[in-house]
């Protein structure tokens, strides 16, 4: 088992649970491929930040998202965003 990088997870909109492959190079350079995917639903919620923590607040729950994810796609608090959540 090897870790994910944050900025692959947020830029792939990797699901928690879905399967990849890692191809470790000559320099000892780390690659991932999403394999398979989890069955997923999309929900609609609005960015929080609870602590140091974001998160996306739904009409039932709120979801942990990652740092990297809030940056890569430039979302400020109390914007709308949509997250994949598995099934």
């Amino acid at each position: 088992m090897y870790p994910v990088p944050q900025n692959y997870a947020s830029k792939s909109l990797l699901v928690q649970g879905s399967k990849l492959k890692a191809t470790i190079d000559q320099s000892g350079r780390i690659k991932y491929k999403i394999i398979s995917e989890i069955p997923f639903s999309t929900l609609v919620g609005i960015i929080t930040k609870n602590g140091e923590k974001y998160q996306i607040a739904t009409e039932n729950k709120a979801y942990n998202v990652l740092v990297a994810a809030i940056t890569f796609h430039k979302c400020e608090i109390g914007d709308t965003a949509s997250i994949r959540v598995p099934e």
